[in-house]
């Protein structure tokens, strides 16, 4: 905001229904919605994973969606720097959020899908007042998320169970291995099962 803070009493006439519920809404608060990640590191680990063929890794970080609730302590009136005239809630707080004064402002804190949309991909300027709507809509998000990771989980398991069902069948092929190779020595020639097995000698070099 510049030093000059006053708006223009025009626009203020021309905007008064808009302005006033704007300003009864000191005491209450308002809502925004952002993405967050579930994988940390996951671009570090994601170039790890391409160098290193041999890891397996998510071709993208897994989302969640949250919503942060903000009291309204402060409702204001200014211009900011550019001379746009704006409603600024929190002004000088970490949750400042400026509106700008004009024929869309009926429409500030509607949640629908296009304003939930752009307020995930980073659009931290828009604000929300029903929370219980915002809530549904993100957690239907959240919902289609993990329902991706558990049908991965899935996959997985069964990924899993298959391996350990091939290291217990290469076990068994061994155990079954030696057992033969004891079963069927005989009684003369040593054994060494797993070692090489029976050595058998041609008789016909012995006459």
């Amino acid at each position: 905001m510049n030093e000059n803070k006053t708006v223009n009493a025009a626009i203020i006439s021309k905007h008064r229904k808009a302005l006033s519920i704007l300003g009864s809404t000191l005491g209450a608060k308002f809502f925004q919605a952002e993405t967050r990640t579930c994988w940390p590191n996951f671009e570090e680990d994601h170039i790890n994973a391409k160098t290193n063929k041999m890891d397996i890794i998510l071709t993208r970080d897994p989302k969640r969606y949250r919503l942060t609730g903000h009291d309204i302590i402060g409702v204001t009136t200014g211009v900011d720097g550019v001379g746009a005239s704006k409603v600024f809630l929190n002004e000088g707080q970490k949750d400042e959020v400026s509106i700008p004064i004009g024929t869309n402002m009926e429409h500030i804190g509607v949640v629908v899908n296009d304003a939930v949309s752009k307020a995930l991909h980073g659009d931290q300027s828009i604000i929300f007042s029903d929370a219980e709507k915002l809530c549904s809509i993100l957690n239907t998000y959240n919902n289609d998320e993990k329902n991706r990771l558990e049908a991965l989980r899935e996959k997985l398991d069964k990924m899993i169970n298959a391996i350990d069902q091939t290291i217990n069948e290469n076990n068994q092929k061994v155990a079954d291995y030696r057992r033969e190779l004891v079963a069927s020595a005989p009684q003369n020639v040593p054994t060494t099962p797993g070692k090489g097995g029976v050595i058998l000698v041609d008789s016909s070099e012995e006459e």
